[in-house]
């Protein structure tokens, strides 16, 4: 998410009227819905906020609405607050719908996802009316609020789905670590250690012989060899007691 909750000032309470220029509570504004005026509601703009909504349309105080320059339009007119709730609710809510729908259908692509998927009920778990939840906001103050709050629970998520993965990786990173020693040292036996042993003891072997008198390349000394070889490789037996 690139939006961070602000808690909103005394100047984002208010805004200017577009005819008479007097700045008025957003309680007390109006929007022209007449397609031909000069001054229609546009919603061309992102709007992320109610406030931002005060900043991108053109609004009439109540004066100018029923009474001053617009009031031509007067059955054209309606308040902005609602309008200003439910398009801020829709586009912020729908970006913070999308940050909580992926956590949901987060699968295959991290392991905790997948663990997610494999070995729990998520299917169980309600969806958050996030736009609905939002556009029911009494004031501004608490539109931010409730935004702030899912904005946090977001963060929240993302930093453990981030710090699952970082713990997984870390035990994935050590498991093929011990594998990797294990391996190499059976390896180093087999084909290092063993060998070793096998000539040094046919090297004893055959000192062995010699001191007997017995030529260590005859076959009769090679089947010795062989014999002992075979022999030693048994386990002992257990003594009777």
């Amino acid at each position: 998410m690139d939006y961070e909750p602000i808690t909103p000032s005394y100047h984002d309470l208010t805004a200017t009227c577009a005819a008479c220029q007097t700045l008025a509570p957003f309680s007390q504004l109006f929007v022209c819905l007449k397609e031909d005026c000069g001054h229609v509601l546009q919603q061309k703009l992102p709007v992320l906020s109610p406030s931002l909504f005060y900043r991108r349309e053109k609004v009439f105080c109540g004066a100018c609405t029923f009474r001053g320059s617009h009031k031509a339009h007067r059955k054209y007119m309606q308040r902005a607050e609602p309008l200003a709730f439910i398009t801020a609710s829709g586009e912020m809510g729908t970006k913070l719908q999308m940050e909580f729908d992926k956590f949901l259908k987060t699968g295959e692509d991290t392991a905790v996802g997948y663990y997610m998927q494999e070995n729990m009920e998520l299917k169980n778990l309600p969806t958050p009316r996030i736009v609905e939840y939002l556009s029911k906001s009494g004031t501004i103050m608490e539109w931010h609020r409730r935004v702030a709050v899912l904005y946090n629970a977001s963060k929240t998520l993302t930093d453990f789905r981030e710090e699952g993965q970082k713990f997984v990786k870390e035990q994935a990173e050590e498991l093929l670590t011990e594998f990797s020693k294990t391996s190499k040292q059976i390896h180093r036996i087999l084909t290092v250690t063993q060998p070793d042993m096998e000539q040094l003891r046919e090297e004893r072997h055959e000192t062995h012989l010699r001191e007997m008198g017995i030529d260590p390349s005859t076959e009769d000394a090679r089947s010795s060899f062989s014999s002992t070889s075979s022999t030693s490789t048994k386990a002992p037996k257990k003594k009777n007691g």
